[in-house]
């Protein structure tokens, strides 16, 4: 013969009756939540989108700035060497005999031949 045996509650646990949590679903806001997974990853997907976007343009922007920058100094470092080769030739008196340019693939190479 098998014996069945009931679990017994301790005696000193009582049912709380006035302690009850009851749940009430508004079923259009729970339907909303369960259906809407989708679009919540959607827009998070494109807010995400929208700011690589924005990070792409700012880098853009910060490379164009430092070509800037880096054509201006080189223009100026060319200046500055042009005047003092003039003012060389000025004060030693020296007389251009000849000057010719070429160019090469973006590169322009001005050679002067000049008399002492």
């Amino acid at each position: 013969m098998s014996k069945t045996t009931k679990s017994k509650k301790p005696s000193g646990w009582k049912k709380n009756v006035k302690s009850k949590l009851e749940l009430h679903y508004n079923e259009k806001d729970r339907l909303e939540y369960l259906t809407g997974f989708q679009k919540r990853n959607q827009l998070k997907k494109q807010q995400r989108q929208v700011y690589k976007k924005q990070q792409l343009k700012s880098q853009q922007k910060e490379l164009k700035q430092q070509k800037r920058d880096s054509l201006k100094e080189h223009r100026l470092k060319a200046l500055q060497d042009l005047e003092r080769i003039e003012a060389q030739q000025q004060s030693s008196g020296s007389k251009v005999v000849d000057e010719t340019q070429q160019t090469n693939q973006n590169q322009k190479v001005t050679v002067t031949i000049t008399q002492i």
